[in-house]
C-alpha cells in the first residue's frame, strides 16, 4: 500500500470557527474547539489494507473504532476530532497493512488559542486612597484621584501564540508597547500608564489582545475626581455690639459636585492654616424701647 504524499508546510492562516479537512501528510494550524478531519488516501493497495490510527498520546484506533472525541471512519481512512483541544496538539499517523506490506503517514497538527482577558467585575473598583498609584485590570472601572498615576493590566489568561497588545484611548489615539503619547505610555507587557491624570483624561479605555487565532477587547471606564480645601466663613454671631464675629471653618469637598467630603479624601493636599474669625457688625446696639406708663 501508499498513501499519498503532500508536501506542505503548516499553514499560517488557520480557519476560526469552522471544521477543517486535510488529508494525510499535510500539516496544519487549528483553532481550539474546532473540528479536524483526516483523509488517509492511498495511491495504491491490494488488497485492500487495514488502516489504523495512531494519536499523539500513543493510543491507537483501528477501523470504526471510537474514542471519547476521537473516531476512525470510511474504513480506516478518515479520523475526525471533534472540538480539538490543546493537548491533543501533536503527530497524527495512519498505518496501512496488507499482505503486500506496510506504509505510513503522518499529519503534525498545532493548536492555537484565541486571546482571552482575565475576567474581573467592572463594579469592583478599588478604593480612593491618597498618595498611592492606581492598578486594576482591563476589565475592571476606577474612579481615581485628579493628579495620580494610573496602571491598566492587560492579562490576557489563555492564548497561543502569544498575543499583541494595543490600546485606544479616549480621544481615539492608540498605542502599542513601547510607545508613549505626552503622559501615555505602553509597557513591554502591554500595561497602559496614565501620569499625572486630569478630567480631560476621563473615558474609556480599551484594550485589543491579538494573535493568529483571533482577537479580544477589554474596556476601562476611568471617572476623575478633584478634592479640594476650602474655607467656610460663617454668619455673623451678633447683629450688633463688640462681639460680633464670623466663625471659619476648612472644609475637603469635591471640586465637581461641591459637597463636603471626609478630610481623608484631601489628605494628599497640604491643609490651609485656618484664619481667625472675622470681625462683624461691631455697631452700638439701639437703645430699648422703654415705653411710658
Amino acid at each position: 500500500p501508499q498513501f499519498r504524499s503532500r508536501d506542505s508546510p503548516v499553514q499560517t492562516e488557520p480557519i476560526p470557527d469552522e471544521s477543517q479537512t486535510i488529508e494525510l501528510n499535510q500539516n496544519v494550524s487549528i483553532v481550539a474547539g474546532n473540528r479536524l478531519t483526516i483523509d488517509a488516501v492511498l495511491t495504491r493497495g491490494r488488497p485492500d489494507p487495514t488502516i489504523s490510527w495512531t494519536l499523539p498520546d500513543g493510543s491507537m484506533l483501528g477501523a470504526s473504532e471510537s474514542s471519547g472525541r476521537f473516531r476512525v471512519t470510511a474504513n480506516g481512512r478518515r479520523l475526525v476530532v471533534d472540538d480539538f483541544e490543546l493537548g491533543d496538539e501533536g503527530e497524527y499517523v495512519a498505518t496501512a497493512t496488507n499482505i503486500a506490506g506496510t506504509a505510513t503517514g503522518r499529519s503534525r497538527i498545532i493548536v492555537l488559542q484565541p486571546p482571552v482577558f482575565k475576567k474581573v467585575d467592572p463594579l469592583d473598583q478599588p478604593p480612593i486612597i491618597p498618595d498611592q498609584d492606581y492598578v486594576v485590570d482591563a476589565t475592571q472601572n476606577v474612579t481615581i484621584l485628579d493628579g495620580k498615576r494610573l496602571l491598566i493590566n492587560a492579562d490576557v489568561v489563555t492564548t497561543k501564540p502569544d498575543a499583541m497588545i494595543s490600546w485606544e484611548l479616549p480621544d481615539g489615539s492608540t498605542l502599542s508597547p513601547g510607545q508613549t503619547l505626552d503622559r501615555f505610555s505602553v509597557y513591554p507587557n502591554g500595561t497602559l500608564q496614565v501620569t499625572d491624570i486630569d478630567s480631560a483624561d476621563e473615558g474609556t479605555y480599551t484594550a485589543t489582545a491579538t494573535n493568529r487565532a483571533g482577537s479580544a477587547t477589554a474596556t476601562t471606564k476611568v471617572d476623575v475626581v478633584k478634592y479640594s480645601w476650602q474655607i467656610i466663613v460663617g454668619s455673623c454671631t451678633h447683629t450688633c455690639g463688640d462681639e460680633g464675629t464670623k466663625p471659619t471653618l476648612i472644609i475637603c469637598r469635591n471640586d465637581e459636585t461641591f459637597q463636603s467630603v471626609a478630610e481623608v479624601n484631601c489628605g494628599h493636599i497640604v491643609k490651609p492654616t485656618q484664619p481667625p474669625p472675622e470681625e462683624c457688625n461691631r455697631v452700638p446696639c439701639p437703645a430699648p424701647d422703654r415705653k411710658s406708663g
